[in-house]
C-alpha cells in the first residue's frame, strides 16, 4: 500500500563544542552532508515525546534537524534492519507498529514523497499468521525490495515458516519465491531426519535485483528437538524461479557481506580442521581463498565499497579490502567509535564519537593509512543511530 510520506520540519541547530582530536573545529569542512538518524527521546525531549526517524543536516559546523518520519526501526542499530540506497529507504519496524501479531517494514521514496507499507505472506490457517522478518530487509542498486516474511501458530509463535521476497515498489508487484525444502533435500549432505530448509535473514541482492544471495539452514526435528544438519550458500534467480548452490562444497558456511557493486560475496566454511574465508565472484563465479580477517557479521551496505569492508578495531578503524587483499588502518581515535560507514561516494569514512554529554560527528580525510580526522558537528546523545543519506 503507497501513502504519502509525513513530514514534520523542525528548525534547530546547535553549534560545534569539540573535535574528535585536540584540534580547534575546522569550520571550512561544510559538504552539506545529509544523515537520517534515530531519534528515541530521553529528558531533554529535543524533538518531541515520541521516537522517530529524522533528517540530519550538516550545515558550516552545525547540525540541523529536518524532517522527520513518524516511524522508527525494530532496533536500535539502523545498521541492523534499515538500508539506505539512492534516495530510498527499506526499514523493518518496531513492534509499535505491529499489525495484530504482524511485524510490519516500509519502503520510502524521497524523491516521489511516498511510503509504501511492505507486503507479507497471509497464511492459509486462521490460527497462524504472517510478518516480515524486520532484521532481513535489504535493496538493489534499482530499488527492488528483498526480505523475509515468515508464517508462525498464533497461539504458540511455533511452525516457523520463512519465505523469500521480491517487492517492486514502482509497479507494486510482488514475486514469492518458492520454498527451499526440496532443493534443500536434494543436496549430498542431506541426513536421514533432515526434513526442512530455513533462509538465514542476511539477503545479499545483485546491483539488477535479478538474482538474491543468501544462505540455508537444512534442519529437521528428532524426538521433538530442533537439530541443524548443514548449512550452504544459495542463489534464487527472480526471472526463472530457480535455485542455484554457490561454492559447492563448501559447508558450514557463514556469509559476511557483499561488496557495494554486488560482485564479491565474502564467506566462510569449515573444511574439517578450520575455517577459512573466501570470496565469491558474482560474475565469473570464481572463488578465491583470503586472510581471515572478517570478526563480525558485515551485512549492511553502508559499511561496504567495492572493494572491501570498515571494521572497528577498538582504538583504531581499519579498511579491509578483500579484492586486493589489503588491510589498512585508517585512523586511530582516542576512544570508541560508533555508527563506522563509508561517505556516500565511498572515499572517506563517517563515524561518531561519544562525548560527556553530546554525541560528535566525525569523518576521516580519505581511506589511506593514518589518515586525518576532523569533527564535523556534534549532536543529541538522543540521536541513538545513523546512517548515511546524501
Amino acid at each position: 500500500m503507497k501513502t504519502s510520506v509525513k513530514l514534520l520540519f523542525i528548525a534547530l541547530a546547535f553549534s560545534l563544542l569539540y573535535s574528535c582530536k585536540p584540534d580547534e573545529p575546522n569550520n571550512n569542512l561544510s559538504s552539506n552532508a545529509q544523515f537520517i538518524g534515530l531519534y528515541n527521546p530521553g529528558e531533554t525531549q529535543l524533538l518531541g515525546s515520541n521516537a522517530c526517524m529524522v533528517v540530519m543536516s550538516e550545515k558550516n559546523g552545525n547540525v540541523e534537524y529536518g524532517s522527520t518520519y513518524d516511524s522508527y526501526p525494530y532496533d536500535y542499530k539502523l545498521e541492523d534492519c534499515c538500508v539506505i540506497k539512492n534516495n530510498k529507504m527499506v526499514i523493518g519496524l518496531h513492534s509499535d507498529f505491529n499489525e495484530g501479531p504482524s511485524r510490519t517494514g516500509e519502503f520510502y521514496d524521497f524523491d516521489e514523497g511516498y511510503v509504501y507499507s511492505l507486503p507479507y505472506i497471509i497464511p492459509e490457517e486462521e490460527d497462524d499468521y504472517g510478518s516480515v522478518e524486520a532484521s532481513s530487509v535489504t535493496m538493489s542498486e534499482n530499488g527492488y525490495v528483498f526480505y523475509i516474511s515468515a508464517t508462525r501458530d498464533t497461539r504458540y509463535a511455533d511452525q516457523y515458516t520463512p519465505h523469500l521476497m521480491r517487492f517492486d515498489p514502482e509497479s507494486e508487484e510482488l514475486k514469492v519465491a518458492d520454498l527451499p525444502h526440496a532443493f534443500t533435500l536434494a543436496q549430498p549432505e542431506k541426513g536421514g531426519d533432515t526434513e526442512v530448509g530455513l533462509f538465514d535473514n542476511r539477503l545479499f541482492p545483485s546491483s539488477d535485483g535479478k538474482y538474491v544471495y543468501g544462505r540455508i539452514e537444512a534442519s529437521g526435528v528428532d524426538g521433538g528437538v530442533f537439530h541443524s544438519d548443514y548449512t550452504f550458500i544459495f542463489r534464487y534467480d527472480f526471472e526463472t524461479d530457480q535455485y542455484l548452490r554457490i561454492a559447492d562444497g563448501h559447508r558450514s558456511v557463514v556469509i559476511y557481506g557483499m561488496t557495494a557493486n554486488g560482485v564479491n560475496l565474502l564467506f566462510k566454511s569449515w573444511d574439517g580442521t578450520e575455517n577459512k574465508m573466501f570470496i565469491y565472484n558474482t560474475l565469473t563465479e570464481g572463488i578465491e581463498q583470503r586472510p581471515f580477517w572478517a570478526h563480525e557479521y558485515l551485512k549492511n551496505p553502508s559499511s561496504w565499497n567495492n572493494y572491501g569492508y570498515l571494521r572497528d578495531g577498538g582504538y583504531r578503524i581499519s579498511y579491509a579490502n578483500v579484492v586486493d587483499e589489503k588491510w589498512v588502518d585508517v585512523v586511530q581515535i582516542s576512544g570508541k567509535a560508533s555508527n563506522i560507514q563509508f561517505s556516500k561516494d565511498k572515499d572517506f569514512i563517517y563515524f561518531s564519537m561519544s562525548g560527556v554529554n553530546e554525541n560528535y560527528m566525525c569523518k576521516s580525510s580519505g581511506l589511506q593509512a593514518e589518515s586525518t580526522v576532523d569533527t564535523l558537528f556534534s549532536y543529541s546523545k538522543e540521536i541513538m543511530s545513523w546512517l548515511v543519506f546524501k
